[in-house]
């Protein structure tokens, strides 16, 4: 409950796996999964004498998966793991449908990522300034894009009536969205030998929108 739901969902996403019925109980996990356990699969797997759900718990936090979804409104969340309770009840087929809308969604952000970096590329070669470039990656990712040094001044911006003075930048928590003048900012820093320190590209996005693009966005026009 003291958590910033929009940071706790900031986590990267690899797979989505469901538990298993028989042993081992854990599918192969590699770190990154939203491991999902249906309400039916959790009281079977509770009136298993070999095995503990607080000891499967325990094995699934030492793989740090990105979350557990669950249909079960009884499950309470143990720390270190971030819980995703579904209002409507999860079919057979909610692994399979998942993971297609993570590999649909993997392939727009890869089309977007391309496209993006052949459009800097040529402008970087035209020698297009600073405000021209912040506008094309703004473009390209349907976001606001403004460059800002760590005391929250705009150092250039892609659209003369974006004016994010004031920013309360966090350099610890880059990428996580926060609330400002009617948009959710995500950030990113930028290095380089002729900026000073503490200098952030940072994007808006409307509010409870996905931050992926905007991160990749971002990240990509940073380098």
């Amino acid at each position: 409950p003291e958590a910033n739901p929009r940071a706790a969902l900031a986590v990267e996403l690899s797979w989505a796996a469901m538990i298993r019925a028989g042993t081992p109980v854990l599918p192969q996990l590699r770190g990154g999964e939203l491991i999902i356990v249906p309400a039916a699969r959790l009281r079977e797997l509770r009136e298993r004498e070999d095995i503990g759900w607080q000891q499967i718990l325990s094995q699934l936090a030492s793989f740090e998966p990105a979350g557990v979804l669950t249909d079960d409104r009884g499950v309470e969340p143990p720390p270190g793991l971030i819980f995703l309770t579904s209002d409507e009840p999860l079919t057979d087929d909610i692994e399979a449908r998942l993971n297609r809308e993570i590999i649909e969604r993997r392939g727009d952000l890869y089309a977007l990522g391309s496209e993006l970096a052949r459009e800097l590329s040529a402008a970087s070669i035209r020698g297009v300034d600073l405000e021209s470039l912040l506008e094309i990656a703004a473009q390209i990712g349907e976001i606001a894009i403004a460059l800002v040094a760590a005391s929250g001044a705009v150092i250039a911006r892609s659209r003369a009536d974006l004016l994010p003075e004031g920013l309360p930048l966090d350099p610890d928590r880059p990428g996580i969205p926060f609330f400002h003048a009617g948009y959710e900012w995500v950030s990113h820093p930028v290095r380089s030998l002729g900026l000073p320190e503490g200098v952030f590209l940072v994007g808006g996005i409307e509010p409870e929108a996905p931050a992926d693009r905007a991160r990749l966005v971002l990240e990509q026009t940073a380098e």
